[in-house]
């Protein structure tokens, strides 16, 4: 087991060593193989923060197409709005490899918030920063054609990256990104492919440099 959560994600930097050791019962460590559900429709309301790997959160449509919705990677957590009253009606939880998590039941959390002011300050901020996340989403929906929303996410993605070649590894499969964007996978193979003939970008698996930024930048 990697060392526990609380003591390495930002949601829990406010707080002192001290601190962290009189609330290390409240935490429930759980792990899961690649493809595994972490949670589903009507589960039992946690918060839940992910100590080692990554899992996709979802949608089902009405067809059964899954719509992705986001990543959430070590440092990050999911489940905080349904921990104030909120319902989860159709959000799933997916692990995209081998995840290890820890979980904190409701009756818990308001114990955090009540007790540590300072806790319930880093929370809001952090929702902040996923909110502006979901913005971005948001905003790449709006345009109407899918190479204006491919190119605006790979330059998004571009600005997560420390290395000046602007080479990166696409977080999510094709799959996941065609849901993202609201199309189907063979449209983003074909608009990646066009990509690399016009050498806006060379792409080797998930593996995708950007030769021409600027180009990328004047689809949208």
């Amino acid at each position: 087991m990697s060392q526990p959560c609380f003591y390495t994600v930002p949601l829990f930097s406010t707080l002192s060593y001290d601190e962290l050791q009189g609330i290390h019962s409240l935490f429930h460590h759980k792990k899961f193989k690649k493809g595994e559900l972490i949670f589903s429709p009507f589960d039992e309301e946690t918060l839940i923060i992910v100590n080692r790997g990554q899992f996709k959160v979802y949608r089902l449509t009405n067809d059964g197409i899954e719509q992705y919705i986001r990543i959430v990677g070590k440092g990050n957590y999911e489940g905080e709005n349904y921990l104030f009253g909120e319902n989860n009606q159709d959000l799933y939880g997916e692990a995209l490899v081998s995840t290890e998590i820890c979980v904190i039941h409701k009756k818990d959390f308001q114990y955090l918030l009540q007790s540590f002011p300072h806790f319930s300050w880093q929370l809001l901020r952090l929702n902040a920063r996923k909110a502006i996340h979901t913005e971005e989403q948001v905003t790449l929906l709006a345009f109407e054609k899918i190479e204006q929303r491919l190119a605006c996410y790979l330059i998004h993605l571009t600005g997560k990256s420390n290395n000046p070649k602007l080479t990166f590894t696409l977080p999510i499969s094709e799959k996941e990104l065609a849901s993202y964007l609201g199309t189907r996978p063979e449209t983003i193979s074909r608009k990646f492919k066009i990509f690399e003939e016009h050498h806006y970008i060379r792409k080797v698996r998930r593996t995708i440099h950007i030769i021409d930024d600027q180009a990328l930048r004047n689809l949208y």
